[in-house]
């Protein structure tokens, strides 16, 4: 692991009391290209921010705010940040240190309170088991452009979701792990929901499946799976149903 062999101790991922753990917690490597240069992270956020943040050096800051960078004490590495409050709204849209995040370990409290929260960070992934805090109605763009995210996305609790819009455009590694549990019958617009083709038939017929025990969905909502095909039998008769509550579904059709 890359942590030992920098003497980092990762994080137990339960807190002392045995419950789900609260903290943010996630990789950086500060030989990738970004904003600042190798010794250093600019941590950006949004929104209402009060934390504590452990940089993974052995250093931490409390009461954190507003967007702020860390300075590292040598250049080149790969750490570990911890951050804990019940406000925290990191964001990269599109911009900053958007490619040194590498890995979520825990959501904990983060919250996704913006569009565009991850868009652009190309080389992020997630080993996560929990889910993000969603508190906005527009998810456009959350993961657009994480080229390599391939992490499950199990238990986002979308229902106050509308806006779906290439939320996951060109996250071509991304297969749908955990689509199936979403809830997106107030979406308003989901165009591009899917567009790279990732999703494996397996996770699309387990979508379909368990979407269709669903009811209420919006009449004539236009929802994209790319390529991506699905099979006969019960995710068939799902899809052909999903069609009769009023979904137009595009998708690579029948496999």
């Amino acid at each position: 692991m890359l942590a030992q062999k920098l003497g980092l101790s990762l994080p137990s991922l339960k807190k002392a009391g045995g419950g789900a753990d609260e903290r943010f917690i996630f990789t950086i490597d500060t030989t990738i290209a970004g904003q600042t240069g190798t010794a250093s992270f600019y941590l950006s956020v949004l929104g209402t921010n009060n934390f504590d943040v452990d940089w993974g050096d052995g250093t931490s800051d409390t009461g954190v705010t507003a967007s702020t960078q860390h300075n590292y004490p040598r250049p080149g590495g790969v750490f570990t940040i911890t951050i804990t409050g019940n406000d925290i709204g990191v964001y990269f849209g599109n911009a900053n240190d958007k490619a040194k995040i590498t890995n979520i370990i825990n959501w904990g409290n983060q919250s996704i309170n913006f569009n565009g929260t991850f868009y652009g960070c190309s080389n992020l992934t997630s080993t996560a088991k929990d889910a993000p805090i969603i508190t906005t109605s527009d998810l456009r763009n959350t993961l657009r452009n994480c080229t390599t995210f391939n992490g499950s996305v199990t238990g986002w609790d979308v229902t106050t979701v509308n806006n779906f819009t290439n939320w996951c455009l060109s996250a071509n590694a991304f297969q749908g792990s955990g689509l199936e549990t979403w809830d997106i019958r107030n979406a308003t617009s989901a165009a591009n929901f899917m567009t790279a083709g990732a999703l494996t038939t397996a996770n699309y017929d387990a979508l379909l499946i368990q979407w269709d025990t669903l009811t209420g969905y919006p009449s004539g909502l236009a929802i994209t799976f790319g390529s991506t095909q699905y099979s006969a039998g019960a995710a068939a008769t799902a899809r052909a149903s999903l069609v009769t509550k009023g979904l137009v579904i595009t998708d690579g059709g029948q496999a």
